[in-house]
């Protein structure tokens, strides 16, 4: 246990971790690299080259890695490091990320969802797409939780 098992923990489950839907993993076979493609976005925002979990495994290791440094490596001050990340999935101001989307619009085939301050169009539901990235989250936190002995 420690932070190093809780650091492994966390690569370990990003590896496994499924993409949240509507994120799907393609093959740009000139590149022969893998790209990652949100099926509901249009445009720029629609792919991207890192996974789209990266941002928060990487916020996840930086975090255990302060804790390591700090010398905080026992199980109580791992998960007292961690805790704030427990906090952000339940906070209200996850919700503030879902502020502004307005739908679904029937006009077309599919539905969409418009957002009033940047009028980005998207054909998935914002809620949904939020809850699959969340539970994501959750399954990296609870790995690496579990790695650190915190419960």
């Amino acid at each position: 246990a420690g932070a190093d098992a809780a650091i492994a923990g966390v690569v370990e489950a990003s590896l496994l971790v499924e993409l949240p839907r509507p994120w799907v993993a393609k093959i740009d076979k000139q590149k022969n690299r893998v790209y990652y493609h949100h099926r509901g976005l249009k445009g720029s925002a629609a792919t991207s080259w890192d996974h789209p979990l990266l941002p928060y495994f990487q916020r996840l290791i930086a975090t255990l890695r302060s804790a390591l440094t700090d010398g905080r490596t026992t199980p109580d001050a791992l998960a007292h490091a961690l805790t704030p990340e427990f906090l952000r999935l339940i906070s209200p101001d996850a919700l503030d990320e879902l502020g502004g989307w307005v739908g679904p619009h029937t006009a077309g085939t599919k539905p969409t969802w418009q957002h009033e301050r940047t009028e980005q169009v998207r054909t998935d539901n914002p809620v949904d797409s939020s809850r699959n990235v969340l539970l994501a989250h959750h399954q990296v936190l609870a790995a690496a939780w579990r790695a650190a002995g915190c419960g």
